[in-house]
C-alpha cells in the first residue's frame, strides 16, 4: 500500500452563533501523511493505519480515514522507500 504526504487546502470555521460580519475570512493549509486507501479524479483517501486481510476471517481496514478533494490539494509525494 503506498505512502502519501498531502498538503491541502482545508475549510476553516463554523460558527453556532450570530457575529458580526467581517472584512477577512480565510481557509487554513492542513498536512496529512498516510497511507493511500483510494484514489480517482475527484479525491484521494488516506488512512493513518492499515491492516491487510488474513484470510479467513479478517477483511482488510482502515483506521482514521480522511478523504480529501484533489481540488484542494496544493503539493504531494509519494513516500514510497521501498
Amino acid at each position: 500500500m503506498r505512502k502519501i504526504y498531502i498538503k491541502w487546502i482545508d475549510s476553516c470555521g463554523c460558527t453556532n452563533r450570530w457575529e458580526e460580519i467581517s472584512n477577512e475570512y480565510q481557509c487554513i493549509e492542513a498536512e496529512t501523511i498516510g497511507f493511500v486507501i483510494f484514489n480517482n479524479d475527484k479525491v484521494i483517501a488516506v488512512a493513518n493505519s492499515v491492516v491487510e486481510e488474513t484470510p479467513p476471517h479478517t477483511p482488510a481496514q482502515a483506521n482514521g480515514v480522511m478523504t480529501i478533494p484533489w481540488v484542494s490539494v496544493i503539493e504531494h509525494k509519494y513516500l514510497d522507500y521501498e
